[in-house]
C-alpha cells in the first residue's frame, strides 16, 4: 500500500504525509517503513500527546488498560511506540467496572443506563459496544431490539444510541459508552493465537476511547485477564 501511495505523487519535499496511532491498530498489517526505503528522521516528525476528545477520568482508564496489558510482540515492533498522554483540562464521571449475572442482564442495564444519561440533555449520544460477535450478528440483534448498528456508513446524527462491536466505533465518539461481554474467554478471544492477543487489546482501547465523559465496562461470570 505504501509503494503504491509513493507511485502517486513525484518525489520532492513534502511530498508524502503520514499520521497514525499504533495504538489503534485493529487490524492485522505488517508495517516496515524502511523496507521500501521510506526514511522519517526525528527532525521530520512530530509527536502529537495532547488529548482533546477524552476526559481525564476516560483516557486514564484506556491508557492503563493498554499500558499494563503491552506485549513483547507490541513493545519490539520497529514502527511502534506509546507515547504517554497528555490528558485534556476536562473530567467526567469515574469509569464504571460492573459485573452482571449473564449478557442479558448487561445488556438491560446498560441500555437503562444509557437512555437514563441521554434523557438528561438531549443532544448526546451513546453507544453499546459489545464484545465477541460478528457484525452481522449484531446485525440481526439490531432488528430485534430497534437500535442501529455502527458500519463504516453510520450517521451518528440520525439516532442518539447505537449497538457497534469494538472495531466499528473506531473514528466515533459519543457522551457514553458502555463495552459488554468483557469476560474471559471472550476477550480476548480464546481461538485467538497468543502473539494476536494485542489486537483484541487494541480494539478494546478504541472502544473505550470513544468515550468523551462517561464509561462503563461490564462482565458476567468472569472479567478478561484485561482488567
Amino acid at each position: 500500500e505504501l509503494n503504491i501511495l509513493k507511485q502517486l505523487v513525484e518525489r520532492d519535499e513534502n511530498d508524502i504525509f503520514l499520521c497514525g496511532d499504533a495504538a489503534q491498530a485493529v487490524t492485522t498489517k505488517y508495517q516496515a517503513f524502511k523496507d521500501i526505503g521510506l526514511s522519517i528522521p526525528g527532525a521530520r516528525s512530530r509527536n502529537l500527546r495532547q488529548n482533546y476528545r477524552n476526559s481525564r477520568d476516560v483516557l486514564n482508564a484506556a491508557y492503563q488498560v493498554l499500558y499494563t496489558n503491552m506485549t513483547e510482540e507490541v513493545t519490539d515492533r520497529e514502527d511502534f511506540e506509546i507515547l504517554d498522554p497528555e490528558y485534556s483540562t476536562f473530567t467526567g464521571s469515574t469509569p464504571l467496572l460492573l459485573s452482571a449475572p449473564n449478557l442479558e442482564s448487561e445488556i438491560a442495564n446498560a441500555f437503562a443506563l444509557v437512555t437514563e444519561v441521554i434523557g438528561a440533555a438531549p443532544g448526546k449520544k451513546g453507544c453499546i459496544a459489545i464484545c465477541g460477535f460478528s457484525q452481522y450478528e449484531l446485525e440481526m440483534f439490531s432488528q430485534q431490539i430497534g437500535l442501529p448498528v455502527l458500519n463504516g456508513s453510520t450517521d451518528i446524527d440520525s439516532q442518539d444510541v447505537f449497538l457497534s462491536d469494538l472495531e466499528q466505533t473506531k473514528g466515533f465518539e459519543f457522551d457514553i459508552v458502555c463495552v459488554l461481554n468483557c469476560s474471559s474467554g471472550v476477550l480476548p478471544s480464546s481461538t485467538a493465537p497468543e502473539s494476536e492477543r494485542h489486537r483484541d487489546l487494541a480494539r478494546l482501547y478504541v472502544s473505550m476511547t470513544r468515550a468523551t465523559r462517561d464509561l462503563v465496562i461490564s462482565w458476567s461470570i468472569s472479567p478478561s485477564p484485561f482488567f
